[in-house]
């Protein structure tokens, strides 16, 4: 997520601009470990400027240009109005969403119908 007035050559080159500070998600969030594997595979350490809480916050600050956010595309449903989402296209990692249950466990409508909107959702995503 690069704030909206961001300007630079393909969109799907703007991860690997070594210059941009960026914005990460605080405590061990997996994305973190998506910049950390990534970086040096496209040969640069990246300058974390801040930490945020959530995708939201991570947004703010992108908006005031205090640097440049990576976010699974679920997380940017609600999208600030002054930043920019990019796609990475197929460079995209896949992000894993699991459910789980007790087996031999009668399982509730609403834990059915959720598994099925969860399923539903994921295919709309592949």
């Amino acid at each position: 997520m690069p704030p909206i007035g961001w300007r630079a050559g393909a969109p799907s080159r703007w991860p690997t601009r070594p210059t941009n500070p960026r914005i990460i998600r605080a405590g061990g969030h997996p994305v973190v470990e998506v910049l950390e594997r990534s970086a040096p595979a496209a040969g640069f350490t990246p300058t974390i400027a801040f930490h945020a809480n959530d995708y939201r916050e991570a947004q703010a600050m992108v908006s005031v240009g205090l640097g440049i956010a990576l976010a699974p595309r679920t997380a940017t449903v609600n999208q600030h109005p002054d930043v920019r989402v990019v796609s990475l296209g197929d460079t995209a990692p896949a992000r894993r969403v699991l459910t789980a249950h007790r087996p031999g466990r009668v399982r509730a409508a609403a834990e059915l119908a959720l598994h099925d909107v969860l399923l539903e959702t994921a295919a709309s995503y592949a």
